[in-house]
């Protein structure tokens, strides 16, 4: 009988030890015991295995045996508990349900994360910015509210936190909060966690009014398209000629650089601002002569130091206080440092000219780059105020680029909140397809919105800068920088339907 007895025990031993080896989720077991493996975002590091009775929550070492690639983890479900003995609640995306004991241990046990309250959708408002609703998720998440749910949320959802503003000063990133009249600066990662609600910035007066509500842009009987047109039409393509006449027909702006030296820019500058007023409309002028302008690339050249300024007072007396738009230096800001050598004191040159330019009554924006330059908008901002923005009209962007029109507005409407309001205008000459990442008369482009004055935000108007049809420089078959290229120009009109 003894013997009996012993013999049953040891087939109790290896029944038990092979039933242990078949529940390990090794090579040789996963296929047969587990069906699956899960992770969860409450506790990433957790394995939940599948097996034909249920799920069951792996041990660490059983866990670490199991390939990465075979384990789902699901990001946007976790199992979330009140406190640490309140009641279990499983959420998916935004969707929240209440987990018995028994579901709970039906899905393996997973930990649940220990959260302060029962999640729920929750809304509020703060008084820096009462029309922003701030979402928190229910798994303790802070965002902003999409307009679509800006929309659908009733009023009556929201709390409004009538105590609480988010500040930040002109120019500065360093965000306040102020609750019940205490103001405490918060670090980037607190205001982010917080839902980035947008800071309170004190408004700066505006400097002038929008030249482009007084009076439509200028459309130049000058303007390059025009002789080319007429240049087609003597060699009979009339249809080239035509689409060239769809550009002539809108407003585009005069450049002044290098090739209009100090004896003569006065009276260039006079005779387009002369003609642009007697029509009745608002001329702009891109000025683009700064010292070590485009840092010796395809647009290399610009005047010295000593005699920016006296080229600079020669345009404003070309002006005399007449109306005119100026958009002041593209790249100047975006390329500081770049080439320090041969730049100068660029601030200090730009804050004077911006002056010189506002006193002889030209509405004047400083260039500002564009959305995704390698700038990020604290940096231009600072720039821009070091260049003296807080003296003219304000900022332009874009300039001679290809982002489009909603990418490039979000950059310009951040910048302009930093700086307390400011204005800008923005280059739609070749922005009509967005951009593919080249920026050197890249092809497949089109033409963009028509100048003309705009009602969004701050934005004072789109605007033609960059002359349609002239080349960037010597780079994907182009010529010379500034060459008009009908290629380029009839590509352009082309794909804008023109």
């Amino acid at each position: 009988m003894s013997n009996v007895r012993t013999v049953v025990a040891l087939l109790a031993v290896v029944v038990a030890v092979l039933a242990a080896a078949l529940a390990r989720p090794g090579a040789a077991s996963a296929a047969t015991t587990y069906t699956g493996y899960v992770r969860y975002a409450s506790a990433p590091a957790e394995v939940i295995g599948k097996t034909a009775a249920g799920y069951r929550l792996l041990t660490p070492a059983e866990a670490a045996a199991v390939p990465p690639d075979a384990v789902t983890y699901l990001a946007n479900t976790q199992f979330l508990r009140v406190g640490t003995t309140g009641p279990i609640y499983k959420v998916s995306s935004d969707l929240v349900s209440t987990v018995t004991t028994a579901q709970w241990t039906a899905q393996g046990t997973p930990t649940p994360r220990i959260v302060d309250r029962v999640p729920a959708m929750e809304y509020s408002s703060y008084a820096s910015n009462p029309s922003e609703i701030i979402v928190r998720t229910p798994v303790g998440v802070w965002r902003h509210a999409t307009a679509a749910e800006t929309a659908s949320i009733p009023a009556s959802s929201v709390t409004y936190r009538a105590d609480t503003y988010y500040l930040s000063s002109v120019g500065s990133s360093q965000v306040v909060k102020r609750v019940a009249g205490v103001s405490t600066p918060i670090t980037t990662a607190q205001w982010r966690a917080e839902g980035s609600p947008t800071p309170m910035v004190p408004p700066v007066p505006s400097v002038g009014t929008d030249p482009f509500t007084t009076a439509a842009p200028y459309v130049d009987p000058d303007y390059p398209s025009v002789a080319a047109a007429a240049a087609l039409r003597a060699s009979g393509d009339t249809t080239d000629a035509a689409v060239l006449d769809r550009i002539s027909a809108h407003g585009g702006t005069r450049w002044l650089g290098s090739g209009n030296t100090i004896a003569t820019v006065a009276a260039t500058t006079s005779a387009y601002v002369g003609a642009a007023v007697a029509a009745g409309r608002t001329g702009t002028l891109v000025v683009y002569g700064i010292p070590g302008r485009d840092c010796g690339s395809y647009s290399a050249g610009g005047f010295s130091a000593t005699d920016y300024p006296r080229w600079i007072a020669q345009i404003a007396a070309g002006i005399a206080h007449r109306r005119v738009a100026v958009v002041l230096e593209p790249d100047a800001l975006l390329q500081l440092g770049r080439c320090p050598d041969v730049q100068g004191d660029r601030t200090g040159l730009l804050r004077a000219a911006a002056t010189t330019l506002t006193a002889a009554g030209a509405t004047v924006y400083l260039d500002a780059g564009t959305s995704n330059s390698g700038v990020d908008t604290a940096t231009m901002v600072s720039r821009l105020l070091a260049a003296g923005v807080q003296g003219v009209r304000g900022f332009a962007v874009n300039v001679s680029n290809y982002k489009s029109t909603s990418d490039v507005q979000a950059y310009a409407d951040e910048v302009s909140r930093l700086l307390g309001g400011a204005h800008y205008v923005i280059d739609t000459s070749r922005n009509g397809n967005g951009s593919d990442g080249e920026w050197c008369n890249a092809r497949g482009r089109a033409i963009g919105q028509a100048p003309a004055a705009s009602s969004h935000g701050n934005e004072d108007a789109a605007l033609w800068i960059k002359t349609v049809g002239a080349s960037d420089g010597t780079c994907n078959g182009g010529p010379a920088a500034g060459t008009w290229w009908n290629t380029i120009a009839l590509e352009l009109a082309r794909n804008a339907g023109y």
